[in-house]
């Protein structure tokens, strides 16, 4: 599962000899590859013609990398994004924070929404579970000081082969 990963660590918890040059096969593979899924976007109060010399000035050597590395969208995600045949779940993780902070979160894996992006069937769970009123999950938690908040949805928003519904 691309989540089951500790995503952060320093010297002492990632003994890696040159890790460096890890880091560095890292980025060529995953992102130096991958530059056809971002996109720009510039604001200015510049005039378009300004605007567009400042993206040229800054994003050229970009646009370059861009042309000689990248692939194909439709060709990289199933290879960032493989489908997963075994999502090793139930999993529970104990994180002890840095700071004070009473919270959990639990993610859902399922089979990506995007075949059902007119319907949105998992919006209707997210509209429940995130309802405010009288009567709610969140106004219960809330008589019974479990909860001052309460956040659902689901993360399939982009044409990867799998999504995850969060409830936090």
């Amino acid at each position: 599962h691309a989540y089951a990963s500790f995503g952060s660590g320093n010297q002492e918890s990632l003994p890696i000899a040159n890790i460096r040059e890890t880091l560095i096969d890292f980025y060529e593979q995953h992102y130096l590859k991958s530059l056809a899924l971002y996109k720009l976007v510039v604001l200015g109060k510049e005039s378009l013609e300004e605007l567009d010399l400042l993206v040229h000035r800054y994003f050229d050597e970009l646009a370059q990398a861009l042309e000689s590395h990248s692939q194909p969208c439709n060709e990289l995600l199933p290879q960032l994004f493989p489908p997963i045949t075994n999502w090793q779940v139930p999993q529970r993780l104990h994180i002890i924070p840095v700071s004070p902070v009473h919270s959990i979160e639990l993610q859902f894996p399922m089979p990506s929404q995007m075949a059902h992006w007119q319907s949105k069937p998992t919006r209707y769970i997210s509209h429940l579970l995130g309802h405010e009123g009288q009567g709610s999950l969140l106004s219960l938690l809330k008589q019974k000081n479990y909860a001052i908040s309460l956040y659902a949805d689901d993360s399939s928003r982009s044409c990867i082969p799998w999504s995850i519904f969060t409830v936090r």
